[in-house]
This record gives structure tokens, sequence and C-alpha cells, in this order.
């Protein structure tokens, strides 16, 4: 990006930044007033802060921006009509970090809804969350992003599987009684009777002899 500023930062951890805000130039403390804040920032000490993570809100990651060279912290009070960098760290020094797109984002007071750090065309002011709040941020190192919870899969063992079966109840059982076997007779030699004699034919009886003829 600019000098030794050159990796996308996306609060993964504590670091040192540039904001480079709408206009193209940078935030920065203003070096005759180091508690109030301008817009004509290069990369130098002036335009340099120490990312503080804080935590989250609302899902969004909370942050504290402090000055490397005077040692304060920027921030929004007295109820969100002013804003420079005149703060201890307390309450009114914490932004959440509203990501827009890559490594810009909003940075929204987590004290004051809808109050957000913003650079117009009438210099640095307190915005509503419009074009004008949103900054790239820039890192001198490379940014450790926000490690992914490790997801470890622990197999279970099986849990028995119950399965109750209806026993069907049992057709009853037929009983076949086989028919009581037929007594078998041996059969009997047949003797045939002796044959009988003949009866004897009849005689003939004689005729009777012709009575002569006289």
């Amino acid at each position: 990006m600019a000098g030794p500023f050159q990796a996308d930062y996306v609060f993964g951890k504590n670091n040192l930044v540039v904001l480079r805000h709408p206009k193209g130039k940078f935030l920065r403390i203003n070096p005759n007033n180091l508690d109030q804040i301008d817009e004509n920032g290069g990369v130098g000490g002036f335009a340099r802060w120490n990312i503080e993570l804080h935590g989250e809100q609302d899902g969004l990651k909370v942050v504290k921006l402090k000055s490397q060279k005077s040692g304060k912290y920027l921030r929004i009070y007295n109820n969100g009509l002013t804003i420079d960098c005149g703060g201890g760290g307390g309450k009114w020094t914490r932004f959440k970090c509203r990501p827009t797109s890559g490594n810009s984002f909003k940075f929204e007071s987590c004290e004051l809804a809808g109050k957000y750090v913003a650079v117009q065309p009438r210099g640095v002011v307190v915005g509503g969350g419009g074009k004008y709040t949103e900054f790239s941020v820039w890192g001198n190192q490379p940014d450790a992003a926000p490690q992914q919870p490790q997801v470890v899969y622990v197999q279970q063992p099986a849990q028995p599987v119950v399965v109750v079966v209806q026993q069907q109840p049992e057709p009853p059982q037929q009983t076949y009684e086989a028919p009581p076997a037929e007594e078998v007779v041996p059969a009997q030699e047949t003797v045939a009777a002796p044959a009988a004699d003949p009866e004897p034919e009849p005689e003939p009886e004689p005729e009777p002899e012709p009575e002569p003829t006289y």
C-alpha cells in the first residue's frame, strides 16, 4: 500500500496500522495539537495507530485505536458531538469494526450507537455510517486471521439397537393319523378236489327186433 504498510489487516491480532480514508489520505493526529485529528496524514508516525483487540459486541470485533505518537486513544463522546484523540482507554474509546469489503471497515462507537469515525469534505467529524465512514486498514506485517475453531470428530461407540420382534403365533399343528393298515390275510392254497369219476352213460335200450312178416 505505502511504505512498510503493505498487508491487508482484518483484525486478527493486535498490530500497527494506518487508516486510509475515502479522500485518499490517512487519518492522523495533528502535529500541532496531539489531541486533535486531521485528514492529511501519510504513513509517518502521526498517522500510525496501535490496534488493541477487546473482544466482541453484537457479533463484531471491538477495538481501541491508540496513537503511536501520543499514546492516547481515538474517542467519540459528548453525546456523539465530539471526536478527538484525547482518550485514556475508557468506554468512549471502544469501537465496533463493521466490515464492508476486503480490508475495509467502519468504526462505530460501542457506547453511542450509530456514531462513526468519519472524514467528510469538511474534515474529521462524527458520521452516521455513510460512505465517508469507510476506511481501508493496512498493517506493517501480515495479519493473523482469526482461527476457525478446530472441529474434532470423535467417533462414539455404536449404541445397541433394540429391535422388538412381534412374535407371530404359531399355526396349530395338524395331526395326521394314518389309516390303520389293512390286515393282510395270507392267501390259502386251494387244493383241487379229485375229479369225480364220470357217471356211466346209460346203456342204450335194445331196438326191438322187427316182427317177421308172413
